[in-house]
């Protein structure tokens, strides 16, 4: 009986198909000689069907960081593709931490939908020549 048992929950822990949205990399540290700093991320969607997301910029605190631009804020992307996102982070100090942030938007047609939310930590270092 207890083999029964061990051998369900193996293969169901080996069987079921987990996947969760990403961005890559999670983390880095960027070297810039100018007053701003630039990261490309790749967004990844691996759902079945079609996802849309939100992506931010984010103080090392949480908090919004406004002077931060994205190429894009807003992605729909089809099932299991990916995108890549650049982001210009202005450098007013010489060493900067920041995340960028990818949110799932709801699709509410279903009654139980969960929003899952992902963050990369990078750090920009502003030098001199």
């Amino acid at each position: 009986m207890i083999y029964r048992i061990l051998y369900f929950i193996l293969t169901t822990a080996l069987l079921s198909p987990v996947s969760a949205q990403s961005l890559t990399p999670m983390e880095a540290r960027i070297t810039t000689y100018t007053d701003k700093a630039a990261i490309r991320v790749i967004v990844n969607n691996p759902y079945p069907n079609m996802a849309r997301f939100l992506l931010s910029v984010r103080h090392a605190d949480g908090t919004p960081f406004h002077e931060a631009s994205l190429s894009r804020e807003d992605i729909q992307l089809a099932a299991s593709k990916q995108t890549s996102i650049l982001a210009i982070i202005p450098m007013q100090i010489k060493e900067k931490d920041f995340s960028v942030c990818m949110s799932t938007i709801p699709d509410y047609q279903y009654s139980s939908t969960v929003i899952g939310r992902v963050c990369g930590t990078y750090s920009a270092i502003q030098k001199q020549f």
